[in-house]
């Protein structure tokens, strides 16, 4: 029997050494968002507290310049091994957001729409902080037969462990949501969305 991937889903796990960096963007989001009111949409069925909605660019931020950088370096990398053509149409942030998750905090499943991709970048990541799920492409679209172990082929999702200084891309199509946060600390991350 040969089973071939046609249509395989790819995640991009990238450490980012950089402490620094890390540590000012904790210092510069907390610091701000004392200052600024929760920038949650209506939408959205979570809980947690974020820049998304809010008035506040982040990209302002020195801490987010860096971070604009690692940015640009690993998603030009992973957009090239997905055949995107991106020296032709070079990528762009189209929008970038910090979330903090405190202890109870998650968020529902959800896309990113009207972007190629999309990432994570994580702050600060506790132990037992709520894992990132990513969902199968096709959850919702089949029936799940009676299965004798889980593989790459029936699985509905999986899990990805936060830790600090890791990036997450994917394609912004990709379903995801984040698990409760069990731990006694915050967990903060940063989002980010990218267009050509």
């Amino acid at each position: 029997m040969r089973i071939e991937n046609l249509f395989p889903t790819p995640i991009n796990l990238i450490d980012i050494d950089d402490e620094p960096m890390t540590k000012a963007l904790h210092d510069d989001i907390i610091k701000v968002d004392k200052k600024i009111k929760n920038g949650m949409p209506d939408g959205w069925n979570a809980k947690l507290r974020t820049s998304f909605e809010s008035d506040f660019d982040v990209l302002t931020l020195p801490s987010f310049q860096q971070l604009q950088k690692y940015i640009f370096q690993n998603t030009k990398a992973f957009a090239l091994a997905l055949g995107y053509d991106v020296n032709a149409y070079p990528l762009r942030i189209s929008d970038i957001w910090y979330n903090i998750y405190r202890p109870g905090d998650w968020q529902e499943a959800h896309i990113h729409t009207n972007n190629v991709i999309s990432g994570i970048y994580y702050v600060a990541a506790p132990e037992k902080c709520g894992d990132l799920i990513v969902h199968s492409p096709y959850s919702e679209q089949m029936i799940d037969p009676p299965q004798t172990e889980a593989t790459i082929y029936n699985s509905a999702s999986a899990a990805v462990h936060p830790r600090t200084g890791l990036m997450v891309l994917f394609r912004s199509c990709m379903k995801h949501s984040v698990k409760i946060n069990r731990a006694n600390k915050t967990r903060i991350s940063i989002a980010f969305n990218l267009m050509m």
